[in-house]
């Protein structure tokens, strides 16, 4: 088992699936709001044989078309060329894993606000 934290976690829930490359490798089995750090803390129960890497970013997705949400497992890449990172070591069962934050409405609009004058 392991701890993602995010600033936010909209529409996940115990049973929500943790993917890596479109495939399912475990699944949220808990969920916290830490007041004090303004946090969400998201235990994922992970198969085994796929650890999460030092290497990996967690990022909650939401489908499109099915509103679905899942935990992916990604791999980091350069942000000059958009490689992906060679292969970490990966943290140990317990780790605590800082998440990504999903791409919401208020970042967006943030982000086209630095832009514009």
């Amino acid at each position: 088992a392991y701890t993602v934290t995010f600033p936010e976690a909209p529409g996940v829930a115990v049973g929500t699936p943790v993917r890596r490359s479109g495939v399912r490798i475990g699944e949220v089995v808990g969920i916290d709001l830490d007041e004090e750090a303004n946090r969400v803390r998201v235990r994922v129960q992970l198969d085994p044989k796929h650890p999460p890497r030092k290497s990996d970013d967690v990022t909650i997705t939401r489908g499109i078309l099915s509103g679905d949400t899942s935990l992916d497992v990604v791999p980091q890449a350069d942000p000059r060329t958009n490689v992906p990172l060679p292969l970490g070591p990966p943290y140990t069962p317990g780790d605590t894993i800082v998440g990504v934050s999903p791409l919401n409405a208020r970042t967006l609009l943030g982000q086209a606000q630095s832009v514009l004058p």
